[in-house]
């Protein structure tokens, strides 16, 4: 079995959907990035300890600096994913999740698993690890890979993207109400309309 073959079989899908298009404000890079911040964040998250993570694709965009996408790839289809997730080298759900846990510290991470060598045993698993959670969501997107605009729109309008809104706004309404009330502002003067400007 050889991975490079899976690894080209994604580079196709990439391609196809303009993933490589020089005007798509999108960078693909493979084992590592230029980017400082992402290089940071991965370098501990080695799969097998303590050194340097390495995703086989690791895709950002211009136009949405806080969404990345991983890609991890293993050969075998039936390296696809382990009981527990916990097998990093040897499966590609558990390298991209691990992947992502360090990312998601500072970014939402869509985490995309592909295993197989042809288009009859080809596997794809999508995952949504957002930013500051411990734990990622499985995302049924797309059986198969789309664009990166695909991926984003897919993102923002779920109720997952909703919820991590919603729960921030709360966690501001409250911060702000503590801060309105050490600064002694009653209930009564916090509720103002825009009229009152």
């Amino acid at each position: 079995m050889n991975e490079r073959k899976t690894e080209d079989m994604v580079d196709r899908r990439l391609r196809e959907h303009g993933y490589y298009d020089s005007d798509s404000g999108i960078t693909v890079e493979k084992q590592q990035s230029d980017a400082a911040r992402i290089n940071k964040l991965l370098e501990h998250a080695s799969k097998s300890g303590g050194g340097i993570g390495k995703p086989e694709f690791i895709i950002r965009s211009q136009n949405h600096s806080d969404f990345l996408i991983l890609i991890e790839c293993k050969a075998s289809s039936q390296r696809h994913e382990s009981e527990t997730r916990t097998r990093y080298s040897e499966f590609a759900v558990d390298g991209v999740l691990l992947y992502a846990s360090f990312l998601s510290k500072e970014f939402d991470v869509l985490a995309i698993a592909v295993s197989g060598q042809d288009e009859a045993t080809i596997r794809v698993s999508h995952f949504l690890h957002l930013r500051g959670t411990n734990k990622p969501v499985d995302w049924n997107a797309s059986r198969d890979m789309v664009s990166f605009d695909e991926y984003y729109q897919e993102f923002i309008k779920s109720d997952i993207k909703f919820r991590q809104d919603y729960n921030a706004l709360l966690d501001y309404s409250r911060v702000l109400n503590n801060q309105l009330q050490a600064r002694k502002i009653t209930e009564a003067q916090r509720g103002f309309s825009s009229a009152e400007f």
